[in-house]
C-alpha cells in the first residue's frame, strides 16, 4: 500500500451520509484519478471504520467479488477545514483516510429492480459475503443498498460497518450467535434471493472459496496499516473470527439457506 498524493480537492459530496471528499490523486505510478477520501469521525466507540473498509475491500477480491481499487491520504485539517466546521474536523479520526476510487458508468442499486433481472448479477455471494463480513449496511435500517451497478456487475461499496463485534471495548464474542442474530431481514438483495427456485446449491462457490481462503495472506493487509498508524485493534480477534467461519462451514452454510 502507498499512499496517495493529493493533487486537488474537487468538494464534498452531499448526497452521502459520511459525506466524503472527491478528490484528484496519484498513486506510486504517477497514475492520477478521481477518488473519494472518508474522514471518519470519532464516536465514542472505536470501531475501526478506516481498517474494516480497507479489510473489506481486500476480503471481496480474496472472493473474487467487484470491489472499486482503494488507497489511503493524508489531508491536513486545513484543508478539511474549508469543507467541514471546525468542530466536525476536529472529532475525525487522525491521520491516514480511506479513499475510494470513482467508478463511472455506474449507478446506485435499485432494490425494486426485477427479481429475473437481479439474477444476472452474483446476488448469491454478495449476500454471504455480507453475512460472513456481518455488514449490516447493504440495505439495514437507513435502506442505503451500498452497491452500483452497470450491464455487467454489482459492485460493493461502503465497509466501515462491518465486522461490529470487533471494537475497542475488547467483547467476547460467540460466533455462532453472530450469524443467528445476522439482520438479514434488512438485506438490500433478500428478496432477490427469496424469489429464487433453486436455493440449495447457489452458496456453495463462495463457501468453497471460503474453504480456500489463505489467511495467512492478511498479514501483509494488517502490517501496512501497522506502517501507516492506522488503527484496526487486535488482529488474533480477525483471525480467530475467520478460521471459525472456515472450520465450520456447514454451521455457515445452514444458516445461510435459513436465511432465505
Amino acid at each position: 500500500m502507498y499512499p496517495l498524493k493529493l493533487l486537488l480537492i474537487n468538494g464534498k459530496i452531499t448526497d452521502s451520509s459520511n459525506y466524503p471528499l472527491e478528490i484528484w490523486g496519484m498513486d506510486n505510478e504517477n497514475q492520477r484519478s478521481i477518488y473519494y477520501a472518508k474522514p471518519f469521525r470519532n464516536i465514542g466507540i472505536d470501531i475501526f471504520p478506516t481498517a474494516k473498509e480497507i479489510l473489506g475491500c481486500e476480503m471481496a477480491l480474496k472472493f473474487d467479488l467487484p470491489c472499486p481499487s482503494y488507497n489511503i491520504i493524508n489531508i491536513d485539517d486545513s484543508k478539511l477545514s474549508s469543507y467541514y466546521p471546525e468542530n466536525e474536523v476536529r472529532s475525525f479520526h487522525k491521520g491516514y483516510k480511506f479513499c475510494s476510487k470513482k467508478l463511472d458508468q455506474y449507478i446506485a442499486f435499485n432494490p425494486l429492480i426485477s427479481t429475473s433481472f437481479s439474477n444476472h448479477y452474483e446476488i448469491a455471494g454478495i449476500f454471504a459475503f455480507d453475512v460472513l463480513m456481518q455488514n449490516s449496511d447493504r440495505g439495514g435500517f437507513r435502506g442505503k443498498p451500498n452497491l452500483l451497478i452497470n450491464d455487467d456487475n454489482l459492485v460493493m461499496i461502503d465497509h466501515e460497518l462491518t465486522l461490529s463485534f470487533i471494537s475497542d471495548q475488547h467483547l467476547v464474542t460467540n460466533f455462532e450467535n453472530n450469524l443467528r442474530i445476522y439482520p438479514y431481514h434488512n438485506h438490500v438483495l433478500i428478496n432477490h434471493l427469496k424469489a429464487l427456485k433453486e436455493k440449495s446449491y447457489i452458496f456453495d462457490e463462495f463457501l468453497e472459496n471460503l474453504r480456500l481462503l489463505n489467511l495467512d495472506s492478511l498479514y501483509v493487509v494488517f502490517d501496512d496499516m501497522d506502517k501507516f498508524n492506522i488503527s484496526y485493534g487486535n488482529r488474533v480477534d480477525y483471525f480467530a473470527y475467520f478460521e471459525w467461519c472456515k472450520n465450520n462451514i456447514s454451521i455457515f452454510k445452514k444458516y445461510l439457506i435459513g436465511m432465505i
